[in-house]
């Protein structure tokens, strides 16, 4: 009989950890291990409507619709929440559940107190950089298996004095598409209304303030300025959707910067030039990673994690965060010279091949998988 996975996902970052657990999902031996999900969502991360947002399958679309489970989620400590994790624990009696994110492993941990639990650490936690209560240092502990996503969150951790117990880095990864894809894309560019031939830049993420996207807009906004044609498409859902849409219609070019509540990735990937992450958090992107196994060229902040994705000049540009000025700068130095930065991203590419596995990321869970149900007996 095959173990019953519950995988708990909070919001802002449920699509980044939401892709990563379907990846488990597909590529877990499927007579071993049954994947569930249970997404924690506030209210404020809508979906407004968009083009052709109805076609776009969710990041956990490997999961059969009816092992997904939404769970409204106010605030990062919902007791309403945890009472509904709670009786879908009831109804789904699981052998493990793998948490992703702080707020998760909390809502876990308080609905099913005996269920041996995994956490895995993907993005910089919003309370670092504040003290930490004890209570806070016990539930970051109370997982029999931490793991972080690279490196540099680890000590970004130990920096804010959350020592975390025997934990593991597993750096975060997604499938690597053949070169030539043999299944035509649907082309966003028609819809939206971008010429063809128009410099085409994405962005994707949580439409939050630790994205930064308004440093996107103001880039943009200086970069139409040697750059006419140019285009930016950003997707994402989150709760400043509406006040960052209220800030594009201010800029001058606002018809030549585009927000998406939702779209394929690989849609937009695949024509794009070049691929913006302007984000500030320590830790490891899956959008960055999707553009990066596209051979799309990227510009990127400078953070801890980051860095071990965009070596500069080789698979991307690093620019200072909270500079948009940088930002365009790069992208110029880019743009006049295509067939450095179409290298570039094919650098990128054999980059995430060589060093950020899919295979890795799976055979290392499978064996945290087994162990922990080993140990439970």
């Amino acid at each position: 009989m095959s173990a019953r996975v519950l995988h708990v996902v909070s919001a802002p970052g449920f699509l980044g950890a939401a892709h990563q657990a379907a990846l488990l999902a597909r590529e877990l031996p499927a007579g071993e291990f049954e994947g569930h999900l249970c997404l924690l969502a506030p209210s404020s991360f809508v979906r407004p409507p968009a083009p052709f947002d109805s076609d776009v399958p969710p990041p956990w679309a490997p999961f059969d619709p009816e092992r997904v489970t939404t769970t409204a989620c106010r605030w990062r400590w919902d007791p309403l929440a945890v009472w509904n994790v709670r009786k879908l624990m009831q109804r789904l009696r699981p052998d493990l559940i793998h948490a992703w994110q702080l707020s998760a492993l909390a809502c876990a941990c308080l609905a099913a107190p005996s269920i041996p639990r995994l956490v895995t650490f993907r993005r910089e936690e919003p309370l670092l950089g504040r003290a930490l209560s004890i209570v806070l240092r016990r539930l970051a502990n109370c997982a029999a298996a931490p793991v972080v996503s690279c490196d540099a969150l680890l000590a970004r951790f130990r920096d804010a004095g959350l020592e975390l117990k025997n934990p593991r880095v597993v750096h975060s990864a997604v499938p690597i598409a053949p070169s030539v894809s043999t299944e035509p894309l649907r082309d966003p560019r028609a819809e939206l209304e971008i010429p063809a031939d128009a410099p085409l830049i994405v962005g994707l993420g949580a439409m939050t303030a630790a994205k930064r996207w308004r440093d996107a807009l103001f880039a943009m906004e200086v970069f139409t300025a040697v750059y006419p044609q140019a285009h930016l498409v950003i997707v994402g859902a989150g709760e400043q959707f509406h006040t960052l849409n209220s800030a594009r219609c201010a800029t001058l070019r606002h018809d030549h910067v585009h927000l998406l509540s939702a779209c394929d990735p690989a849609s937009l990937l695949d024509p794009a030039d070049f691929f913006w992450h302007p984000a500030g958090e320590t830790g490891h992107s899956v959008a960055l990673l999707q553009a990066m196994a596209a051979g799309v060229p990227v510009v990127a902040a400078d953070v801890p994690g980051i860095r071990d994705l965009v070596i500069p000049g080789r698979t991307g540009a690093l620019v200072p965060v909270a500079d948009p000025i940088e930002f365009t700068r790069a992208t110029h130095r880019l743009m006049r010279d295509r067939a450095a930065a179409k290298a570039m991203g094919l650098r990128g590419r054999q980059h995430l091949a060589e060093n950020f596995s899919a295979q890795k990321l799976v055979a290392t869970y499978r064996d945290q998988y087994r162990s922990l149900l080993e140990a439970r007996g």
